[in-house]
């Protein structure tokens, strides 16, 4: 899971960015088709997803208070973004860069 698809995208012509409606054409189920484009694109798909609940938080945001947000979101359905986040985050590169970016940002 750390290690990056490198052969022809024709899944993804066309695709310039994740939203909910492509995502599983970008996240497959079983993650060896994930290329370091598709990662850049998991990355910053999640980072708004963080940026998005981290909005609606009161006060101080911090990561504990962002993956308490997370849950309470989270609904095991193919086009909530929380599942799709977490779907996501099962690859190894995608997981280190979001957490690295989440406590860089926030802290513990």
């Amino acid at each position: 899971q750390g290690t990056f698809f490198e052969g022809k995208e024709q899944w993804l012509k066309g695709v310039n960015r994740v939203t909910w409606e492509n995502f599983f054409l970008v996240c497959t189920e079983e993650l060896d088709d994930i290329s370091q484009r598709a990662a850049k694109m998991l990355i910053q798909y999640c980072l708004e997803i963080v940026e998005d609940v981290a909005s609606r938080i009161r006060g101080p945001v911090a990561a504990a208070k962002l993956a308490d947000a997370m849950k309470r979101e989270f609904d095991e359905q193919y086009d909530n973004p929380i599942y799709q986040f977490q779907w996501a985050m099962r690859h190894d590169a995608v997981r280190e860069a979001v957490t690295n970016a989440v406590l860089n940002r926030w802290g513990r």
